[in-house]
């Protein structure tokens, strides 16, 4: 079956919760639906510029059920970015925040709808790409964080589907959950948790509050979560904040993906479940898996700290060395291999890259370095690419480079577990380079360990060294 075909069947069940607009009934959904269907052409492209709330999660819902190609990128994304996303990919349809609307040359276009603090605008352009787009793309996730790359992860209605059906087999997902939007609905694990939890009829707590805040506290107080979400910074968050706060009688799961947990925090998270009698499950995943890969088993945690476990049903995980050979003993360390019906189509960097044929992928090569122990439970050990996962977000180091350099700042970046170690020479200020910082990924400046160098170490053809870098 389809994601989301069975909303007819869930009539007055209740399907999304705001502190600021209420309830929905998954009937209301469907009666919005119809009033978007008189106004967006089927198979449209689509782009959201999603908050968490109510218009970003009932169109998202739409575009899925009504065969449109939706695009979700978030509202924290600078307006130029997004100007120059939608000038590259020429979206029929624009789904923003009415401030946004307001504020902007946005105003221009038609407005069709207004509706929860958003807009639905119709994008006025020459060329329509209604039917243009290659039938097989349903879904397209940005790669960068919140940088405004133009290149995304193109997914298809399987990918999606099949990704969904077997998270809700592994979290024993049912109606009668609620789940409450913890990071942004653009990030694939956020929407791998609406996707899961509306398949089934259950319900969601939309927020925009921020963990550190009363308001959060007391929405997540007042409606009975049975489910809570996060990536490691978050419960870094919430070990300062004390992790009793989100041990709720009615809670019954805990997951946890987007990068590496400290053991430490995982022992103290798995001793207060184990009173509480609540689950606590590890997941490791990739957008270009269309969200998650694996999972630990709440039964197998204790003994196997700091795992990601085994792979979700439906898939295949395994570790090849350098000349592509599977290894199969345990301990040896090699790049980790995925197969499954959730591996995407490819990247879209334009338009054109939208309309080209397309086949199924049949293996996403992670660019995660793994290993695996006797009992076949996988360990990540780092990373191929110079990608890093910062509060669970990932981020090219390239790009971030690159980026720094147009202003005028000649960072190097490279990743550790806790934090992005940002090495600059003594000239620039730490406090120029962090706002910067922090304006290009659109992070907390506590994301970023800096270091200043009297000068940076370089090899003998020039190149910055990374290997001495790491040392210092």
């Amino acid at each position: 079956m389809a994601l989301f075909s069975s909303l007819e069947s869930f009539g007055k069940r209740t399907a999304l919760i705001s502190p600021k607009y209420g309830v929905l009934k998954y009937l209301d959904i469907i009666n919005y639906e119809s009033k978007l269907k008189e106004i967006i052409k089927n198979e449209a492209l689509i782009i959201i510029i999603s908050t968490n709330s109510f218009i970003p999660i009932i169109t998202y819902i739409f575009a899925i059920r009504n065969n449109c190609k939706v695009m979700m990128i978030d509202s924290k994304t600078k307006i130029e970015e997004i100007k120059k996303i939608i000038n590259i990919y020429q979206h029929d349809y624009v789904i923003l925040p009415e401030r946004m609307y307001k504020e902007t040359s946005f105003a221009s276009n038609k407005k069709l709808l207004s509706d929860y603090d958003y807009a639905v605008i119709e994008n006025i352009k020459l060329n329509r790409n209604i039917n243009k787009v290659n039938k097989k793309i349903s879904l397209l996730l940005p790669t960068s964080g919140s940088m405004g790359s133009p290149k995304f992860v193109m997914l298809s209605q399987k990918n999606i589907t099949s990704n969904t059906k077997s998270i809700i087999q592994v979290l024993n997902i049912r109606k009668n959950d609620r789940a409450i939007t913890t990071m942004p609905m653009s990030y694939t694990y956020m929407l791998s948790i609406i996707n899961t939890h509306i398949d089934v009829g259950a319900s969601i707590v939309v927020t925009e509050d921020s963990l550190i805040s009363r308001e959060f506290w007391d929405t997540y107080n007042q409606n009975n979560i049975t489910s809570f979400s996060g990536v490691p910074y978050l419960f870094e968050m919430l070990k300062k904040l004390k992790f009793e706060k989100i041990f709720l009688p009615s809670l019954k799961t805990i997951t946890q993906a987007g990068g590496k947990l400290d053991k430490n925090i995982i022992k103290a998270i798995y001793s207060i479940c184990e009173k509480h009698d609540v689950n606590f499950i590890i997941m490791y995943g990739q957008t270009e898996a269309t969200a998650r890969i694996s999972y630990l088993d709440y039964k197998h945690l204790n003994k196997k700290i700091g795992s990601i476990g085994k792979v979700i049903p439906g898939g295949k995980m395994w570790l090849e060395d350098t000349s592509e050979k599977i290894i199969a003993k345990p301990g040896k360390k090699g790049q980790l291999i995925y197969e499954g019906p959730n591996v995407f189509l490819g990247y879209a960097n334009n338009l054109s890259d939208l309309i080209k044929p397309k086949k199924q992928i049949k293996k996403l090569k992670t660019g995660d370095i793994a290993s695996f122990d006797k009992d076949n439970f996988f360990y990540i050990e780092g990373r191929i690419k110079r990608i890093a996962k910062i509060f669970g977000i990932r981020f090219n180091l390239d790009e971030i480079e690159d980026r720094m350099l147009k202003l005028n700042f000649e960072i190097f970046c490279r990743d550790s577990e806790e934090k992005l170690i940002v090495y600059f020479d003594k000239k620039y200020s730490e406090k120029d380079v962090l706002m910067n910082l922090s304006s290009i990924t659109r992070q907390n400046k506590v994301a970023f360990k800096c270091i200043k160098l009297s000068s940076i170490p370089r090899t003998n053809s020039g190149k910055v060294d990374f290997g001495k870098l790491g040392k210092i």
